[in-house]
């Protein structure tokens, strides 16, 4: 490994690998809400490209999401179902909030924040969504919080979140070691090889 670029990229693709494939093994047991999607998206969009963090957030969710429809035969996991561009921006923004909070920074407050703000802004749209087409819940304010309270319990009152938080902390502590590790640091410029 040469640079630490190439090292975030392979890091956050195989985290990427590893998450569709515990999006499938979770939903098998019917743990929704579990895989680690939304640290993932956030990891790459503060170490890897913006262009490539969010290819890799679609890529996890569409793999997946196809996986799960052959598995179940159920079209609410279709990428073409009516709530997955929502559910797939969610991700998007959760990579921007990476880029923009945290980018290079090895802060645990600026980690922490911005995990948690990427969990929030996902709930928050994701359940607006559900009361916005107006099947499930009636067109009121008091239907809006009704699908904010049933979005908690789909949330296991707040367990998937914090162990999303937790994995966005383990995602960034392992990653900067490991880059320590294996990776060959870059020279300053020209003038240092020659010396």
């Amino acid at each position: 490994m040469k640079t630490k670029t190439a090292f975030a990229d392979l890091y956050t693709y195989l985290w990427a690998g590893l998450t569709v494939v515990s999006r499938l093994a979770f939903n098998f047991f019917g743990m929704f809400n579990f895989a680690p999607v939304g640290p993932v998206s956030m990891f790459g969009g503060a170490r890897i490209s913006l262009l490539k963090a969010v290819l890799v957030a679609l890529g996890m969710m569409v793999v997946s999401d196809l996986l799960l429809w052959l598995m179940f035969q159920d079209s609410n996991y279709s990428p073409l179902h009516k709530t997955r561009p929502v559910i797939y921006t969610a991700y998007i923004i959760s990579a921007i909030l990476g880029r923009t909070l945290v980018g290079e920074s090895r802060s645990p407050l600026r980690i922490g924040g911005a995990a948690l703000l990427a969990e929030t802004q996902f709930f928050l749209i994701t359940n607006y969504a559900t009361w916005a087409r107006g099947v499930d819940y009636p067109d009121t304010l008091a239907g809006l919080l009704a699908a904010y309270v049933a979005g908690l319990a789909f949330a296991k009152w707040g367990i998937g979140i914090l162990f999303n938080l937790g994995f966005s902390a383990f995602l960034f502590a392992v990653y900067e070691p490991l880059a320590r590790l294996v990776v060959i640091p870059e020279p300053e410029n020209e003038t240092a090889l020659a010396k």
